[in-house]
């Protein structure tokens, strides 16, 4: 059947009714499907885009609360008689400002920031702890040193057993020499800084301790 209007058969109008129709949509669909490809990509990049934001603030609201929290969570390091050191945690969580305003007379107190940066290399933290350790000198002295000692700390108004316990101390964590140039100053501030610490370190473990 010819179309009346152009004098075509159906089949070969496109645009008509008829088989035409069918020819004419399926030339436009490639058309129409290439038209659609970019808005599509848009809208996946636009996704993916949203996704790594998400991401990247959640790990950053995470990272702001562990910052936080770490000025409240405190290690606390104290020097025993011995040698040893009693270790503690804590939570300050009514403290007003993080990281600042807490210590302890005699102790080393780092927050779980610090303690974290020392750990990952960042912020090396100096082990004082460390300097405490040191041989055992007690065979070094003589019977009538720790008698001299004993004595001498007895006099001061002190019990035996606690003479006998810081004596015990002393003369284990320091030499003859060192022990001697501890007895002579006044402060620790005028011994060279590696003894006077080890000084004010051990003198807080026979208060604690003995």
């Amino acid at each position: 059947m010819r179309d009346r209007f152009s004098g075509t058969r159906g089949r070969h109008a496109p645009g008509r009714t008829g088989k035409g129709a069918y020819w004419r949509a399926d030339w436009r669909a490639p058309v129409l499907h290439l038209r659609s490809g970019p808005p599509m990509i848009r809208d996946g990049m636009r996704s993916v885009v949203g996704s790594l934001f998400g991401i990247a603030s959640v790990v950053l609201i995470g990272a702001a609360i562990l910052l936080l929290n770490g000025g409240y969570v405190y290690r606390t390091q104290c020097p025993r008689v011995g040698g040893s050191t009693e270790t503690d945690w804590s939570y300050r969580i009514f403290a007003i400002v993080p990281y600042l305003g807490y210590s302890r007379s005699g102790c080393q107190v780092h927050t779980a920031t610090r303690i974290a940066l020392d750990a990952v290399g960042i912020w090396k933290l100096h082990d004082r702890s460390s300097s405490v350790n040191v041989a055992d000198h007690r065979g070094e002295y003589t019977i009538k040193q720790d008698a001299s000692m004993d004595a001498h700390c007895v006099s001061a108004g002190k019990s035996r057993s606690f003479c006998v316990c810081a004596r015990d101390e002393l003369t284990r964590r320091f030499t003859p020499n060192e022990l001697s140039q501890i007895s002579s100053v006044t402060r620790f501030d005028q011994l060279p800084a590696g003894l006077a610490r080890r000084a004010s370190d051990v003198t807080k473990a026979i208060d604690q301790g003995c």
